[in-house]
């Protein structure tokens, strides 16, 4: 983005805004990246009345959050005070994350993950399977904590060297555009899209 803007890194005085910027409007769009793992105590089998920490896969939804780790993050501040860029944040984790979050997205994306997982040549496939049952689960009628885990299980699998993001989007986007799926877009993407438009009505909001 710096090619939109000057980005100060810092809030030394000394540094200043220089070079010249590219006078169009560029909205970037990047990770949350909440800790990937959190600790916590639980009843410990092995003694009696005592606990033990262990790690366990940080999971977040409405009511369950945590600050984002993302080192862009701290550039946002910057980037809006100048003129013709802006840094959007997703609001749960990651891109893929988020989508899953929103309306009944989560179905179609555990379908679109259930046509690309490699069928095994004997047996059926566990992942297939399961992936196939959440796509017939309407996840409107969900709550947060469980549309929550089932994104984090949608963000994994598309994360898999089986998948890869590049091909599970490239099918997603045929997907939408071949048959008209209602798809839910999460608010700062909406807002990034506005902003870029020169439409003031995110900001405004």
């Amino acid at each position: 983005m710096q090619l939109y803007c000057n980005i100060k890194t810092t809030d030394d005085p000394k540094e200043k805004d220089v070079g010249q910027n590219i006078p169009v409007r560029c909205a970037g769009l990047t990770d949350l990246d909440p800790p990937k793992k959190i600790k916590k105590e639980i009843p410990d089998p092995e003694n009696a009345g005592e606990t033990k920490e262990v790690s366990d896969d940080f999971i977040p939804y409405e009511g369950n959050m945590k600050n984002g780790t993302n080192h862009a993050l701290k550039l946002v501040d910057s980037i809006s005070k100048s003129t013709d860029a802006r840094l959007f944040v997703s609001k749960y984790k990651t891109l893929e994350y988020d989508l899953a979050m929103e309306g009944n997205n989560a179905a179609l994306m555990s379908g679109i993950i259930a046509s690309l997982w490699p069928t095994p040549k004997e047996n059926e496939s566990p992942v297939i399977k399961e992936f196939t049952a959440m796509s017939k689960i309407d996840w409107t009628e969900k709550s947060p904590k469980e549309v929550a885990e089932a994104a984090h299980k949608i963000l994994k699998r598309i994360d898999d060297d089986n998948i890869g993001k590049g091909m599970f989007a490239q099918v997603m986007t045929d997907k939408i555009q071949s048959e008209g799926f209602i798809f839910t877009v999460p608010e700062y993407i909406k807002n990034a899209i506005l902003w870029a438009s020169s439409l003031e009505v995110a900001e405004e909001e």
